[in-house]
This record gives structure tokens, sequence and C-alpha cells, in this order.
């Protein structure tokens, strides 16, 4: 009989959504630990658990973030709301087999492994974790569909996508080396990166993704035109964890105003919840940013349309005196349905964060897979025609990339064999080129 061992005091990195239901990630050496009285068990050298929510189907695709992925698996029909736990063995050509299972009265369900990084078994390719953010937003629009593009192209890849709360948590996860891959909001890049009121991370960038000029949506029927006809109203500033919170705070506080005392602020639980507020009305507005951003998007193709409230020419030149880290951007007519006019903001390229201590011959193909899957993700996502590394290139210094993207870069001549001939004048992170680039090319 194969021993099973029991585990405790796990160091919890944080709950996740993805679809309908919640999904729990630990991490830790072996340890593990759940709600209540329950123990994690694990077999061999690492620990496995499956939680899964009570309409559990009769195939179950598991997900795994370490140095076992399980595929899927079959699991009993659940007929009552009871979640099931279940303790699976960690061998690899045993991968698919229950081992032992027991009814419990708890909520969420994740088959995690105990040891995370990225894992190769043999003609399943390389594993990797990639951090979104909450259902309903961009930034997972962008992972999931980001992730297929990649695994389409590169066959020998497996990009694992993980819906998180955010900008801010992803960083968190790749500090702790839970996740390989994680994207991330610009001003939430640049405090982490440039040690902004806390200690500078050690990251690296695999690729740009795209810029985001923030700006508000209101409903194309109401009466609002501009910002100051917004004060003392609910709106919509996005998830705790996001970091278009940040950007919200620094184009505001520009202007002198603050969300939480000027604004009856709302903080979501998930994106996916603001353009229903708002089409709902209860909350006047939604803040975002970006080109194709899903919130916008939904409000714009519904019943009454949406109008966008941007600072006016004047405001802008206020925000940018206040916060010269940002930059002036714009979203061109014709990117939301009905939006007839160019919209002019400010904001920050977003970024896709690496391990700095990630395999350099895995970032060097997820680099040439995102550069040769380029059209289709383009096709697939307006924002995609940004994620190229000509602008990767042109908007980050060399010292910020990690040596794999940097490698594919120079073979595909964007950068010259000599690195060292790379010389910036500017700091590397407090300049990013506009939506439609025709301001200034300082880079990260």
């Amino acid at each position: 009989m194969r021993k099973t061992t029991t585990f405790a005091a796990a160091r919890e990195v944080g709950n996740f959504n993805r679809g309908d239901s919640d999904w729990l990630f630990i991490t830790g050496p072996r340890t593990v630990t759940l709600p209540g009285s329950l123990r994690g068990h694990g077999t061999g050298s690492h620990g496995f658990l499956a939680l899964f929510p009570g309409h559990t189907p009769p195939i179950a695709t598991i997900r795994a973030f370490g140095a076992q992925v399980f595929r899927s698996f079959c699991v009993p029909k659940v007929t009552t709301p009871t979640p099931t736990l279940y303790e699976v063995s960690t061998g690899v050509r045993e991968r698919e087999k229950v081992t032992h299972c027991m009814r419990i009265p708890s909520v969420v369900l994740l088959l995690v492994s105990l040891a995370t990084g990225v894992s190769a078994h043999g003609d399943e390719g390389t594993r990797v974790s990639w951090a979104t953010a909450t259902k309903g937003g961009g930034f997972q629009l962008f992972g999931a569909t980001i992730a297929d593009v990649i695994n389409t192209v590169d066959e020998r890849l497996d990009v694992e996508t993980l819906a998180t709360r955010g900008s801010r948590q992803n960083l968190q996860l790749l500090e702790a080396g839970s996740v390989d891959v994680g994207q991330v909001e610009g001003n939430a890049a640049r405090v982490a990166l440039d040690g902004i009121d806390r200690p500078a991370v050690d990251l690296k960038v695999l690729s740009v993704m795209y810029p985001n000029p923030g700006m508000f949506v209101v409903r194309g029927d109401s009466d609002y035109r501009d910002i100051d006809d917004l004060k003392g109203h609910p709106i919509a500033f996005g998830t705790q964890a996001s970091g278009l919170r940040i950007l919200a705070q620094d184009v505001l506080d520009g202007l002198g105003l603050k969300p939480d005392s000027d604004f009856r602020q709302i903080i979501l639980g998930k994106a996916a919840e603001g353009p229903g507020l708002v089409m709902g009305g209860e909350a006047e507005a939604l803040w975002g940013a970006g080109i194709g951003w899903p919130g916008f998007v939904e409000i714009a193709n519904g019943p009454a349309g949406a109008r966008f409230i941007a600072p006016s020419t004047g405001q802008i030149e206020r925000i940018l005196r206040k916060h010269p880290h940002l930059r002036e951007m714009t979203v061109p007519a014709g990117t939301y349905r009905g939006q007839e006019e160019d919209v002019r903001s400010v904001g920050l390229w977003s970024l896709i964060l690496v391990r700095p201590d990630l395999d350099s011959e895995t970032v060097y193909r997820l680099a040439r897979a995102i550069h040769r899957g380029q059209g289709t993700l383009a096709e697939r996502l307006p924002q995609g025609r940004y994620t190229r590394p000509e602008n990767t290139v042109r908007y980050v210094t060399i010292d910020r990339l990690h040596p794999g993207a940097a490698r594919y870069y120079r073979e595909i001549g964007l950068l010259p064999a000599d690195v060292g001939s790379l010389a910036h004048d500017a700091s590397p992170l407090d300049a990013h080129a506009p939506a439609t680039g025709n301001t200034g090319q300082r880079r990260w």
C-alpha cells in the first residue's frame, strides 16, 4: 500500500477566480492547509489536492502549476452541491488515477502541486504558469488569447493561464516564484521595478502588451460630459488589486481629486461586474483603460451605447506636470461602437513580466512564439496589434529584458549583437509610447 503523508502549516499564496468557481493556490515545500479541520494529503515527493465545485462534470479538466501537471481524469458524478476532495497519485504514469475520495462541506477546489515552476515531461512539453487577472477584464481576455496562440505556434510549450486578482497579486506571485509569467499594468510595474515606496523587485520583461490610456465610460443616454460632472456620484474604479486603480489615482491626483473622497468609489470583486453596474444604473461610470477593453466593449454594445470621458487638453497638461512618468496616448476613433472621434488621455504600456530565473530557453521560445503568432493575435484582439517585438525593443531597455527574450530579439535583428552599444539617456521606467505612436520614444 502506498504510504500517505499528512502536511500542515502551509503558506497560502492566494485565492483566484477561474470561471464561476474559486481556485485555491497554495505553495510551500510539502505543505498545505485547508479551511476548518481538513488536512491536505500527499504521496511521494509531492502532494496534490483537487477541490471541485458542486456541479463537477464527469470529466474535470485539472490544472497544476509545478513539477506535476495533471491534464484531466474521470471523477464520479456529483449529485449533491457538496464539493469533493480527491487525493491523487503523484506518479507521472498514474496521473489519471484517483486513489482516495471523500465528501467535504467546503467551497473551493483546485489541483495544485506543492512544488512550483516550469516542468517538462517528455512529449507533454514545457509547462508555463501565466497569471492574468479577474474574469471579464482585459488582462484575462488577453492572457487566454495569447496563451492559445503560443500553444498553437509552439507545440512544445504548454502555457496554463491562472485567473488572479490582477497586477498587484501577479507581482506578488512572481516575487514568490509561484508563477512563471505575469501580466502587469504599467503603473504597478513602474512602482515595483523602480522600487517606489517599496523595495525594487527583480523581475524581467518578456514583451510589452499594449498601451493603456485611461478614461471613464458612461451610458450614452446620460448627461455626463466631463470628469467634474462625475464628482459625488457612484463610480466603479476596478478591482482591489488592479493596476488600473493606480492609474486612476495618478490621473485624478493630477487634477486635485481622490477616488475615495470626491467620488462614491465602488471597488469590484471581479472586473466583469463593472459593465452591469453601469448599464443597470447602480454606477454612473466605469473607469478602465486600453484598446478593446472588455468593459468598454460591453457598455458600448449595450442598448444605450457609451460615451467616453477623458481629461481635457488642459487637464492632461496638469496631470503630466504632476506625474511626468505618464504619457499622452490616444484611443483611435472607431475603437469602440459609436466612438466617432479620437479620445486623448494619459497612461502607460502594460508588460508581460517573468521570473529572472525562468529557464532562458523557455523564455526564448515564448518570445519566438509571440512573434510568429502576432498576426493571429492581432486578428483575434484589436490590442494584439501592439504586442510586437519591435515595440518591446523600442520601449524596453536591454537591462530590463530577460536574457532569453533578448537572445531572440538579437536573432531577428532587432538588437545588436553587442548589447553594450545600447545607451539610454532616460530613466528606464519613465516613458511609454502612445497608442497611436505620435509622441516620444523614451523607454522603460
